[in-house]
């Protein structure tokens, strides 16, 4: 559950209301799971650009080169997709979550 960072710590606790349960239910689940894949598909995609081998052969050095820029663009377009539908899942990012109980301007 430490990977579920809880916005506001007063949300499940009220005086006299029974405990919670905060468990990360399957909707948070598939979420951090469009948060890794996006994160380890962008990862990918700047390490693979980062390992571009040397041949002796210009065409065939070319050909290699366009391949690795082509599989770099697909990890990115995987990533941005990936992106996407984490929007579609929970919205965009809302600055004022959590200020009013936890003290934030």
């Amino acid at each position: 559950m430490e990977n579920f960072p809880r916005i506001c710590p007063n949300l499940s606790r009220v005086r006299g209301m029974a405990d919670v349960d905060v468990t990360p239910g399957p909707s948070a689940r598939v979420a951090r799971a469009l948060v890794d894949g996006r994160s380890l598909t962008r990862d990918l995609a700047a390490d693979l650009l980062t390992h571009l081998p040397e041949l002796g052969s210009a065409s065939t050095q070319g050909r290699l080169d366009a391949w690795v820029e082509q599989a770099s663009e697909a990890l990115l377009a995987v990533s941005d997709a990936l992106g996407e539908r984490l929007l579609d899942r929970v919205g965009p990012p809302d600055a004022t979550v959590g200020r009013r109980c936890c003290g934030g301007p």
